[in-house]
């Protein structure tokens, strides 16, 4: 592009019952981080799902400092029952807190 951009506002969540220890992260992503002009960003989200529950949703978004009209947001439901999991690995054991 034709500038520096500045990554905030990361915010990752569990929605469906907020629970911290099935936030998922992003990798390659943080708050602050400067993409240089000329520079492309490669990240992805690293979720994972449990098998005790049937579902789960999770919330993903930042914004772009120097770009205050634009979010990005990706929010998802994971159904364990259906078959589309859509990639989400099962968590390993100790995961999870």
């Amino acid at each position: 592009m034709d500038a520096d951009y500045t990554i905030e506002n990361v915010r990752v969540q569990h929605i469906n019952g907020g629970l911290e220890d099935l936030t998922p992260w992003f990798k390659g992503l943080q708050n602050g981080q400067v993409i240089a002009t000329g520079e492309s960003l490669d990240f992805k989200a690293v979720p994972c799902r449990r098998t005790d529950n049937k579902a789960e949703r999770f919330h993903l978004s930042f914004n772009i400092k120097e770009i205050s009209e634009l979010t990005v947001t990706y929010e998802v439901w994971i159904d364990a029952d259906d078959g589309t999991l859509g990639g989400w690995r099962q968590c390993e054991a100790g995961e999870l807190n």
